[in-house]
């Protein structure tokens, strides 16, 4: 018989959450084709041409809900337990269900302002780095410069189910903990995305 808990986890960040939304790497989504329209042109980009990029990859590395608003994948939560879970002997747990996330979109709450024009704006919230090309490829993927959203100032709330016949509460405390060292997010090896988790059980 399944024992299962329902809680809620209120994170803040305690370094700044960098996203990345990987639809920039589906050469039919349309910020792609616009960014790739630019890049063809090698040295010959104008000042005004590399902007252009850096706002396309910008807006198309955030995360939106159907009505606009700023969100971050469930998933995504997931795969940071999964990341740590070893540490404690549980990476089969969470693979065979251990927790299960309710929510498939998490609201991502920062103290920017909401329209995203204006956000864009304002270099507090642009994360400008250089990047591995074609990652495929490995250390033969070239370097080149990508432009990133970073919310240095953010919080997210997220509803989880932990299923106690599989993984127990004490290890998926110590998980969330390890996560929360670890990080969410883009560059999380380089420190970003790190956050304090408060567990309440619904």
């Amino acid at each position: 018989m399944r024992t299962e808990t329902k809680a809620r986890l209120d994170l803040t960040g305690v370094t700044p959450l960098i996203v990345n939304n990987a639809q920039l790497a589906d050469p039919t989504n349309d910020y792609a084709i616009q960014i790739r329209a630019i890049t063809d042109k090698g040295i010959k980009m104008t000042p005004e041409e590399r902007e252009q990029k850096d706002a396309l990859q910008w807006a198309g590395s955030l995360y939106l809900a159907d009505d606009g608003h700023l969100v971050f994948p469930g998933r995504n939560f997931l795969r940071a337990f999964r990341d740590v879970a070893p540490t404690f002997k549980a990476g089969a747990d969470i693979d065979r269900g251990g927790v299960m996330i309710a929510d498939t979109e998490v609201d991502i709450q920062h103290d920017g302002p909401a329209d995203r024009r204006a956000l864009w704006a304002d270099s507090r919230y642009r994360f400008r780095t250089v990047v591995n090309g074609n990652p495929t490829k490995g250390p033969k993927g070239g370097k080149v410069v990508s432009m990133r959203p970073v919310f240095p100032v953010w919080a997210m709330s997220v509803n989880v189910v932990v299923f106690a016949d599989i993984l127990g509460w004490d290890k998926f405390e110590k998980i969330i903990d390890a996560a929360g060292a670890q990080g969410i997010g883009n560059a999380r090896k380089l420190g970003y995305g790190r956050f304090t988790a408060k567990v309440t059980k619904l």
